[in-house]
């Protein structure tokens, strides 16, 4: 019993990040509620050049590319699990190491993303390094590298 109950937490978390992940699909492109553009809210914000706008497109690009792959990943890996539970007699340790494994490619994502907003961090001015500290304590959901690639949220 107490096996049930710990396999149902673990899936139960699992399930819970890749729908919060899932809701959380292109954050660059729209504020917190569906109000307003966040790339065009960050550009004024910061007073990005064209340069510098160029530079994040393309950075955004890559990273969407990288983390894309990964979702795809982390898609069939959520479809095992739910194979896996709906067999006769689910193997609770099979299912375990479905989880780990999902939770490992969310690593990947975190880790992709950190490193992408620290080369856009980088890129940019005193002034504009201040004044993103600023956008983001009043924009949580316009960070300038989206955690999922744009599009459609998973279901």
């Amino acid at each position: 019993m107490k096996q049930t109950w710990i396999l149902g937490v673990a899936l139960a978390v699992f399930l819970g990040a890749a729908s919060a992940a899932a809701q959380h699909a292109g954050p660059a492109d729209r504020t917190p509620g569906g109000r307003g553009n966040c790339t065009e809210a960050l550009v004024a914000a910061l007073g990005l050049t064209s340069d510098q706008q160029t530079a994040l497109d393309t950075l955004r690009t890559q990273t969407g590319d990288a983390i894309s792959a990964i979702v795809t990943q982390e898609r069939a890996l959520h479809d095992q699990i739910e194979t896996a539970l709906s067999a006769a007699s689910p193997d609770r340790c099979a299912i375990g190491d479905l989880v780990i494994s999902g939770y490992q490619l969310r690593q990947q994502i975190a880790a992709i993303v950190t490193s992408a907003e620290a080369a856009f961090v980088a890129s940019l001015t005193a002034d504009q390094k201040t004044k993103y500290t600023a956008f983001l304590a009043a924009n949580p959901g316009c960070s300038a590298v989206p955690s999922r690639p744009a599009g459609p949220p998973a279901g």
